[in-house]
């Protein structure tokens, strides 16, 4: 779904081959997530989702 919503248009708008735009659409979100967790952690304990995610991003290794 997420392929739709960001990867199609990225495509049609700059003419890149999917996967191109999947590898830019995974960049930024890893960059945004970087950045949200040193600047603002609390983003993270709004919803029980995110708060899990968190949790999964600071300890990885049993996950």
């Amino acid at each position: 779904m997420a392929g739709f919503l960001l990867d199609l248009p990225i495509r049609i708008f700059s003419g890149l081959r999917m996967v191109y735009s999947e590898i830019i659409v995974w960049c930024i979100a890893i960059v945004l997530n970087v950045v949200i967790i040193l600047t603002n952690v609390a983003v993270y304990e709004n919803t029980l989702i995110l708060s899990i995610f968190h949790h999964i991003l600071s300890q990885p290794i049993p996950f």
